[in-house]
């Protein structure tokens, strides 16, 4: 008898866990890190919060949207919303979602929730906290180029406003100010910047009375912690000058030049694409290769840089691209100039950037912890849900120990009585 008491409380132990773990079930990732509601994590302000939502889902769920929800912002609620996707019953699904702080929020605790949609009713919130941390190191940068229309041999203005949005003092940042393609540089140096400081500085640039017609990059450089961080701004100008020369620009074109024209890089990774050139002249040609237009969202450079082919010669050439960690997911375009005897052949390059690959399962089990529901619009909460079916379970137990031992008893008051004698 005790034997089927014990088989039946194991029966029903099972039951209610796999009860249990049917149940939705949320786990939230912040930078890699998995989070509970009593977590608070340290976030630095203007700095972007990827955020990873796992939902596994108990039920068929239509139209499923998660929103990531910051309060207490001064000038307006800071979120972001989920695409929208429909979930079978057992389904693990993952969410991503980027938060961008705002640069001039107020360092403190600030509440971050996790709201999930189905058909347009919440149907599970997550709360924690995050405390906005001042950044270290930070110089917001603007660049202000005039005119931007100019004839060769004019001069324009290139004004450069620094803001020290950190909490430590910037000791004499560099700026840097170039125009490639006409071989111009200028460079500065500037006085130390105290936390909430603004500084401006002033180029002028003076553009070759024989520089070609056409448009040109203005790149600007911003280096400071003593060289660990860089800002990078770039502006177009237009320049009116001397129309590029036909036949110089056939000769060239007669080599043949060849580059692959799409290619899909990952934020944060290295990344190559192939090109190469045949010479069908008669004479040694030499040239200079340069990847130009990454220098805002990725890192560019090519092996080799300079070559020389002979006539009937073809030579490879690999270019490779590393976009910065925090590159923006989105196409791109970028040019590869092939420079000879002082004239350019340009081809252009798209590039589709994706962020940095990660996965969520570690040894074949989800990562993260158990985040407990709250309230739903449904009725009873899942809480709720879970509690009842636990006290249910509960009270079948008790009933089951209770009627084992009157059975006992039955048992002891039916055994015939010893006497002695």
């Amino acid at each position: 008898m005790k034997a089927i008491a014990r088989i039946l409380i194991i029966l029903i132990a099972a039951v209610i866990i796999s009860s249990i773990g049917l149940a939705n079930k949320l786990d939230v990732n912040i930078n890699g890190f998995s989070i509970d509601e009593e977590t608070t994590m340290n976030i630095e302000r203007g700095t972007t919060i990827p955020i990873d939502i796992f939902l596994t889902t108990d039920e068929d769920l239509e139209n499923v949207v998660i929103f990531a929800i910051i309060g207490g912002y001064e000038h307006g609620i800071i979120s972001e919303e989920s695409e929208a996707y429909d979930l079978d019953d057992g389904d693990t699904k993952k969410f991503h979602l980027d938060l961008k702080l705002p640069e001039d929020m107020d360092p403190g605790v600030y509440e971050l929730k996790i709201e999930v949609f189905a058909d347009g009713k919440t149907i599970d919130i997550f709360e924690t906290k995050i405390r906005v941390v001042q950044i270290r190191h930070y110089l917001e940068a603007e660049a202000i180029v005039s005119p931007k229309h100019i004839e060769a041999g004019g001069e324009i203005s290139a004004v450069v406003v620094l803001k020290n949005m950190g909490s430590e003092t910037e000791f004499t940042p560099e700026i840097m100010v170039r125009v490639p393609q006409l071989k111009i540089t200028s460079l500065a140096v500037l006085p130390d910047i105290e936390p909430d400081g603004v500084v401006q500085k002033t180029f002028s640039i003076l553009i070759p009375e024989d520089a070609k017609e056409g448009e040109y990059s203005v790149l600007f450089e911003i280096e400071y912690d003593e060289g660990y961080k860089t800002e990078r701004i770039e502006k177009t100008i237009y320049v009116e000058g001397e129309k590029e020369e036909k036949d110089s620009e056939e000769e060239i074109e007669e080599d043949i030049i060849s580059v692959q024209s799409g290619i899909e890089l990952s934020a944060g990774e290295e990344s190559s694409f192939l090109m190469s050139i045949t010479n069908l002249g008669k004479e040694e040609r030499s040239y200079q290769i340069k990847i130009v237009g990454t220098q805002l969202w990725a890192e560019s450079w090519t092996d080799p840089n300079f070559i020389s082919i002979r006539p009937g010669e073809t030579k490879k050439i690999v270019g490779y691209i590393r976009p910065y960690q925090d590159a923006e997911e989105k196409v791109y375009q970028f040019s590869v100039e092939f420079i000879s005897d002082g004239k350019i052949i340009e081809k252009k390059v798209v590039a589709k950037v994706e962020g940095e690959k990660s996965g969520f399962l570690n040894g074949g089990e989800l990562t993260g912890s158990f985040i407990g529901f709250k309230k739903n619009e449904n009725g009873f909460s899942l809480k709720a849900k879970i509690t009842f079916i636990v006290l249910i379970a509960l009270a079948i137990i008790t009933a089951i120990f209770v009627g084992y031992r009157k059975l006992i008893e039955i048992e002891e008051s039916e055994e015939p009585k010893k006497m002695y004698y």
